[in-house]
Parts: C-alpha cells; sequence; structure tokens
C-alpha cells in the first residue's frame, strides 16, 4: 500500500513540475526597455509565445525587477500599469488584450433535448478559446460571465448527447439562449461515428465525481432486469458485499452510510427481490450524478458518497409511450404535455411470479430462501410446503409534473412508491405443522420543487419532502418441538422511519469567478422499531419487546464557495453547520476540495472533509433471517451520531480518445453502529441494548483506464480498499477487519457495436470478506448449551467470487418508433459463489453452511418506444 502512495503522490509531483505557463518561473531587470523586448526575453526563459496587436503595444517602455517570479506575478507587475490583461489559451501562448470593462459580454441560456424540449441538468458549456465556462444546473441553466469578444463559439457537451458547438453573437446587455442537443443513444443509433465520444459514464474533473448515462445502461450485461447500482459496481471504489446484492458499498461503507436523492426525496429503502435489483424503474431516471466522497458542504446526513438521480421531465411537445418485458418483470413508461407548458411523466413496474415469464424471480426468491432454511428443521422448511396460497411480487410506480409558468420559474411534483410483498400459507408434508409468513416492505415519497430564476446570475430553489419506509415481517410455526437443531416458533420484525424535509437553497453566480452557494435545511424524523422471536434451540427461550419510538428534529445551514482562482485552478470550499436534538452543541463540517492543470490532458486534485450521520443503519439477526435492514436515530444517550473524516488525492489524464483516473482516500470513522453477532439471539431486548457503537478506518486506492470512442470501446478499474474496525473486549482495545472489507476489487467492461447489433461482456472480481466462527458453550457431560464469544473476530474469510457475464442486442429505429431487444447471460462459467455462510450445530459440532449465488443464468429482454 505504502508504494502504492509513493507511486501516486510521486506522479503527481512529476505533472506538476512539468509546469504549465502560469507557473513557468522568470527573472526580469530591465529599465526604460520596450514592452516588445520584454516579451521576447520572457519567450526565451518559458517558451511561451506572445499574441498582440501593434496598435496596442507600439512604443511602450517599462521598467521592473523581478527575481523568480512565476508567469502570473509577473505579468500582472508588468501590464496593469499600461492597462493591458492577459489570457492564457493554451500553455504556451498568451495573448495580450486593452482592459476595457464595457467590452465585456454575458451570455446566459438553456440545455434542452432537441427532440423533446425536457431541459438537461449538469451539461458543460464552454467557449474553449478563452477558457470560460460553466455547468448547467439542476434546471439546464448556465450563465457565462465577462466574455471579450461580441462574436464567439460556444460548445455544450453531456453524457448521452452529441456534443454540439454553435457560433453566437452577443447583446450589449446578457444574451439568453436556448441549445438544443441531439440524443446520442448509442442503443438506437446503427451508425458508428468513429470521432464522437460514446461514454456510459464522465468523470468529473472534481475529485471522486462523474455522472452516469441512463440512456445507454441496456448496453451493459444484466440479470433480469435493467439495474442502475450494477451498473455502477463496475466503477473502481464502488463494490457490494456480493455479487448477489445491488447495494452500494463505497470506498469500504455501508450502503446505508450513501445518500440517496431520488428528485430530492432521500431514500431510506432502494432494493427489491431481498437487496437484489434496485427499487426503481430505471427508465425514469434522465441523470444521475454520483460523488464517492470529499463532496461539498451542500449535502450532508452521510458519511461515503452522494447519488443523486433526476426524473425525467417528460416531452413538452409531443406524447410519448415505451414498454419492456423481460423474465424477471414488465414496465411500461408515458410522457404526456401538459399545454405546452409541461409535462405528465409516469412508470409503472412490476415482478411475474405466477407465470412462465416469472421463472427467474423464482428462482432469486427460492435462493434467498436458503438462508432462511438454515435455520429451521427440515420439516418446517418452505419447500416442503404444500402451500394453500402464496403472493410474491415487487412493483414500483414513478410520476412526475413539471410545469413551466414563466420563463424564470419551473414548479415540479415527484412521487415514487415500491413494494415488496411475501404471503406464504401451508403445511409442511408429512408433519402437522402450519406455517403462516407474511412480509411487506414499502417505500414511498413526494417532493414539492419551485425553482426562481431571479436573475442571470441567481437562483433560488425550494424543496419540500417526505420519505416513509415501512417493513412488518411475520413467520410462525405452530410446532414447540425440537425437529432439528433449532426450531423458530415466531419471529416479528417491524421497523418504520419517517423523513420529512424543507430546503432553500441558493445560487449566485459572480462574474465567472465565484460560485457561492448557501442555503438552510429542517428535517422531522421519526422512527419504529420492534423485535420478537420464540424458538427453541437448546431450551425454549423467549422475547418480548415494546415498539421503541424515536422522533428528533434536525437544522442545518451551509455555504460555500466556487473560486476560479485561475484558468487552470479551482477550489471549493464551504462549512456546513448542524443542531440536532440530540446533541448538546453545534457540530460543524468544514470542507474544501480543489482541482489543478498540471499539464496539457493532465489534472490534480484532492479534498478533505468532516462528515456526520444522525440516522442509521443497524443490521442484526433478524434482519439477516428477513433479508432487511432496521434504521435507529441518534438520542443523545446510549446512541450517538457517527461521523466521517475524508482525505482524498488523485490525478486524472484525458484525452479524446483514452482516460486514466486514480484518487487514494483514507477515511477516519467514528460510533459506526454494530450489533450483537447472529450466535447472541437469546441476547435480544431492547434496541438500544444491543448495539454498539465503534471506531474504525477505510484506506485505498481507485484505478481506471477507459478507451472512449469508436465501434470497441470499455474500461479496465481496479480498487484496494482496506476497512478496519476497533473494538474493545474485556476492556482491551482490539483491531479486525469489518464485517464489509473486501480489499480487492477489478473490473473489466467491454462493447463492441457493428450495425444494428451490440456485443457486451462484463468480468467482476471481489476478494472475499471475512467472518466470525463463535465458541460452543458445554456442560459438564460435554452436550452443547449455547455460543459463546470468538476468540477473535472476523478471523475467517470467504473465498473470493467472480464472474463473467455477456449479452446480444439488436435495436431498429424509425422516426417514432424505436425498439430494442436482446439476450443476456449471467454468470457464464456458473461459477459457485458464496452468497452466506451460517454457523449451525450438528452433532455437538460446528457446521458451515455454504449457501451459493445464482449460477449461469439466461435472461430475454424486449422493449418498444412510441
Amino acid at each position: 500500500m505504502k508504494k502504492i502512495l509513493l507511486w501516486i503522490l510521486s506522479l503527481t509531483v512529476l505533472t506538476a513540475y512539468f509546469a504549465r505557463a502560469g507557473e513557468y518561473r522568470v527573472t526580469l531587470k530591465v529599465k526604460d526597455v520596450l514592452l516588445t523586448d520584454c516579451f521576447k526575453r520572457i519567450t526565451e526563459q518559458t517558451d511561451v509565445a506572445f499574441v498582440y496587436s501593434d496598435e496596442l503595444v507600439a512604443n511602450r517602455k517599462v521598467q521592473c525587477d523581478f527575481e523568480n517570479y512565476s508567469l502570473d506575478d509577473a505579468l500582472k507587475e508588468l501590464l496593469t500599469p499600461l492597462k493591458l490583461e492577459f489570457k492564457f489559451p493554451n500553455d504556451h501562448q498568451c495573448i495580450i488584450f486593452k482592459r476595457v470593462l464595457e467590452s465585456f459580454f454575458n451570455l446566459e441560456g438553456t440545455i434542452v433535448d432537441e427532440k423533446t424540449g425536457e431541459t438537461l441538468p449538469y451539461a458543460l458549456v464552454s467557449i474553449e478559446e478563452m477558457n470560460l465556462g460553466d455547468i448547467a444546473n439542476s434546471n439546464g441553466h448556465f450563465t457565462i460571465q465577462r466574455i471579450l469578444s461580441q462574436k464567439c463559439r460556444v460548445s455544450v457537451q453531456r453524457i448521452g448527447y452529441l456534443k454540439k458547438s454553435v457560433v453566437i453573437t452577443l447583446d450589449s446587455s446578457a444574451s439568453n439562449i436556448t441549445i438544443g442537443l441531439e440524443e446520442s443513444a448509442l442503443k438506437f443509433n446503427p451508425v458508428i461515428i468513429k470521432e464522437e465520444n460514446y461514454e456510459l459514464f464522465k468523470i468529473s474533473n472534481t475529485v471522486s465525481s462523474f455522472s452516469f448515462s441512463p440512456q445507454d445502461y441496456s448496453l451493459l450485461p444484466v440479470i433480469g432486469d435493467k439495474d442502475i447500482s450494477r451498473s455502477l459496481q463496475l466503477m473502481p471504489g464502488i463494490a457490494t458485499s456480493n455479487f448477489g446484492a445491488s447495494g452500494l458499498n463505497i470506498r469500504g461503507g455501508m450502503p446505508s452510510e450513501n445518500l440517496m436523492l431520488f428528485d430530492g426525496i432521500p431514500l431510506y429503502h432502494m432494493n427489491h427481490s431481498f437487496g437484489f435489483f434496485n427499487a426503481f424503474n430505471p427508465d425514469a431516471v434522465k441523470d444521475i450524478q454520483v460523488s464517492k466522497g470529499g463532496y461539498p458542504a451542500k449535502y450532508g446526513g452521510r458519511l461515503s458518497g452522494v447519488i443523486e438521480f433526476t426524473i425525467k421531465n417528460g416531452d413538452f411537445n409531443n406524447p410519448h409511450v415505451s414498454a419492456g418485458v423481460n423474465q424477471m418483470s414488465g414496465n411500461v413508461l408515458t410522457e404526456i404535455p401538459l399545454f405546452g407548458k409541461g409535462s405528465l411523466v409516469l412508470s409503472g413496474r412490476r415482478s411475474f411470479s405466477n407465470n412462465i415469464l416469472g421463472s427467474l424471480y423464482k428462482n432469486v426468491f427460492n435462493s434467498f430462501k436458503q438462508n432462511v432454511i438454515l435455520y429451521e428443521p427440515a420439516a418446517q422448511r418452505p419447500d416442503n410446503f404444500s402451500s394453500d396460497t402464496k403472493q410474491n411480487y415487487f412493483y414500483d410506480i414513478i410520476g412526475k409534473v413539471t410545469l413551466v409558468p414563466t420563463d424564470h420559474d419551473i414548479v415540479s411534483v415527484s412521487y415514487f412508491s415500491g413494494l415488496d410483498k411475501i404471503e406464504t400459507s401451508g403445511k409442511p408434508q408429512k408433519v402437522t405443522t402450519w406455517f403462516t409468513e407474511s412480509s411487506n416492505a414499502k417505500n414511498t415519497g413526494y417532493s414539492v420543487r419551485w425553482s426562481r430564476q431571479w436573475h442571470s446570475q441567481f437562483v433560488s430553489t425550494v424543496l419540500y419532502s417526505d420519505s416513509k419506509y415501512m417493513i412488518d415481517n411475520s413467520k410462525f410455526w405452530d410446532n414447540d418441538k425440537p425437529l432439528d437443531t433449532l426450531v423458530i416458533n415466531r419471529l416479528d420484525t417491524q421497523n418504520n422511519l419517517e423523513d420529512k424535509s424543507v430546503r432553500l437553497d441558493n445560487q449566485w453566480d459572480i462574474q465567472s469567478l465565484h460560485k457561492f452557494e448557501f442555503g438552510l435545511s429542517y428535517s422531522q424524523f421519526s422512527s419504529a422499531f420492534n423485535f420478537d422471536m420464540q424458538y427453541t434451540p437448546f431450551k425454549t427461550v423467549e422475547t418480548k419487546n415494546e415498539f421503541q419510538i424515536d422522533q428528533s428534529h434536525l437544522l442545518t445551514w451551509y455555504v460555500q464557495d466556487t473560486w476560479n482562482i485561475s484558468s487552470r485552478s479551482t477550489s471549493t470550499a464551504g462549512i456546513r453547520i448542524n443542531k440536532h436534538q440530540h446533541t448538546q452543541s453545534i457540530q460543524y463540517e468544514p470542507r474544501v476540495s480543489f482541482n489543478y492543470i498540471a499539464a496539457d490532458h493532465v489534472i490534480v486534485k484532492g479534498a478533505w472533509g468532516k462528515y456526520y450521520q444522525y440516522v442509521m443503519e443497524l443490521d442484526d439477526f433478524a434482519n439477516l433471517l428477513q433479508g432487511r435492514v432496521s434504521w435507529i436515530q441518534a438520542n443523545g444517550e446510549d446512541i450517538t451520531q457517527s461521523s466521517a473524516d475524508h482525505y482524498i488525492l488523485g490525478v486524472k489524464f484525458e484525452d479524446a480518445d483514452m482516460l486514466f483516473d486514480a484518487e487514494i482516500f483514507y477515511k477516519k470513522l467514528y460510533n459506526l453502529p454494530e450489533t450483537l453477532h447472529e450466535w447472541q439471539i437469546t441476547e435480544k431486548f431492547h434496541q438500544s441494548s444491543l448495539t454498539s457503537q465503534n471506531s474504525g478506518n477505510a484506506k485505498g486506492i481507485d484505478l481506471q483506464v477507459r478507451k472512449k470512442v469508436g465501434p470497441f470501446f470499455g474500461w479496465i478499474s481496479y480498487s484496494y480498499c482496506k476497512t478496519m474496525t476497533e473494538y474493545y473486549t474485556k476492556g482491551i482495545l482490539l483491531i479486525s477487519p469489518s464485517s464489509n472489507d473486501s480489499p480487492h476489487k477489478m473490473d473489466i467492461a467491454a462493447n463492441y457495436t457493428v450495425g444494428s447489433f451490440t456485443f457486451s461482456a462484463t468480468w467482476q472480481y471481489i476478494s472475499g470478506r471475512p467472518y466470525s466462527i463463535p465458541k460452543l458453550e458445554r456442560n459438564g457431560a460435554g452436550a452443547v448449551i449455547g455460543f459463546a464469544e470468538p476468540d477473535e473476530y472476523n478471523s475467517e474469510r470467504f473465498p473470493a467470487s467472480h464472474v463473467l457475464n455477456a449479452a446480444v442486442s439488436y435495436s431498429y429505429a424509425a422516426d417514432s418508433f424505436r425498439m430494442h431487444g436482446g439476450i443476456s447471460v449471467y454468470n457464464i462459467y456458473d461459477r459457485k459463489n458464496i452468497w452466506y455462510r451460517m454457523v449451525n450445530v450438528k452433532n455437538n459440532q460446528i457446521v458451515n453452511a455454504d449457501v451459493y449465488m445464482l449460477g449461469i443464468t439466461p435472461t430475454l429482454f424486449f422493449e418498444v418506444q412510441l
């Protein structure tokens, strides 16, 4: 690890050594010498050529005394008295021009989809020859100030769309334009334009962040249904505990440590099928912005990363409908214009479970159930049931109304609802026991947003959101006799969480030098938790627990400034201030980041920051049986808020064809909630009594090499992340790997398009996670009477997992009709990857039971768009 860190630091130093124009050193001592002669002497020292008009510098004499000045400082001191300015269009050229404030022009506008009129967020707008630019906000609006020429070429780039350049003549006052982009949509484009850039992911110049193109996610192999999370898991630094989960472990963190914003709605549960699939239809998503750490003060409440989803606004001009089907589910999406002033978007998806199309869902369901049956006697296992009724399915619904009542206002209302339902009732074969199971996990939310463009440089957004997570699981066996090792007679878990928030965000662009953002938010949290189990492992035990209900509120202020220090350097500094109901004092979260153009195509970047989390995940034995998680709150007594410190340094090289990105990171973690281990189920009482909080750290490196253009493109990425936990045993501080520690991860993705066919393949490798094996407690006769704490936690480790997936698809596009279909094969070489390893007791000895993930699994898919 030290060698890797030294390698990155050396690379950073070397790139800075081969200096840009602004970092050359100049020594010049003259008196009453022509300015043109001074330029020649500076050129001899720096190889920077000066461009100017003869009349601008004719017969001008200067005097100066520079000793090892930077070129920027030397030119400022030399030219300012002459009322001249300079700009570097590249590292080896400097333009000299007259300082005439009256000649500056401003440009503002909106980036839209050329076909639908839908606004496009986060597009990069630039005037390349002047090194000026801006990133469009969430409403597609941008502002560029202090433009020196009345006529300029504006270039617009956005992931999922073809790059566009337009020549614009500016007015004396601020000009307002609309620029439409053409969707690249690889899956519907039978023509390969080699010089165009077809990226599924766009790595930002900002540290640890990238954008993702939902339009082309289906170019990658899938398991049953399209899944954004599984596509994101192909990026360095984003892993999963195993290939059987769609959760996102970002740089050693847990999925619950990520801020998931779905059109401003914070999501607390985003998975279907026991964590196997994303909980929303990706066809309804327009844009995804991801930060793996070091994110600015605007975002808070989580320790690891931020994933921001923007729902489609819809076509303002024409109605559309699309539908798709596969062996897992069916989905439909409609877009309805509203009087030329807005649009309505509706999306729905439901799994199949009771016919031939539901075969894959049944496989997933039965695979997961193996986790439960290891704790149930053979006669009680669900696969031996003669079932009377059974309902196993999931669905999700997304809706959004967008209205543009004026040229300066946008109003939107977004809604999301997802449900996982399991109902099973029946009698086991050859046994009189009756079994009943019921499980409902639901996540709903809505947001109301109003954005107002008060001025070309000032915009405000007010957002109200309400997010609810509800789960109720119940299992009952009408039997109290031990048939094997462990009999569970009754198991009930409930967990509810509601987050109501109102937020105000403001952005003020100051002369293209500063983007000043500030705002405040107020959140109310309400949670309830209950666990109740009766079982007979070695003796009959019953634990009871009344609902524990917690309520709290959080008030937050933030301010941050993105400063364009020069044409080659930008920094963002800010602070987030929190006042939580159950904390004794105000808590501060200072944050700073930077990026620096060290040489042609080379950017050095870094970040540091403090982060707090007040609503946290509790993962315990009850959730393991149910495949769920529970949410708890900091209460100022026995549960303390978690926190983390981020340190990140990286370098990026990118040209038109290739990209190389590397980042090293270190996270110091405090007060992470953990629970008693699964063999201690006899000690389940009040929620707070089973919660301990430990510190730890995560450190590592993310690397990626990518070929970006042409009919064949793809990437190779590698991540190293070591995650450690500090804990006390009998008053002694010990350190062991965290339960989600998977140090090595490698991803290879390749895509080849020829005509209307696209061939794709991915290979993923994840090193095995650690786990603990408890000791057995015995009586004087040697019989097992229970479990005891292991000598060392997480001393064992699962075997590594790896999987090869491939897909082939065919696309057809006409004026108003699009079709896309194909076949995807998961786990081609049928690797037996371990999902879980359970501990049980048989014949007074510990026995490990392995549960495997899906083997080779083909999926047929088909979709149409009108």
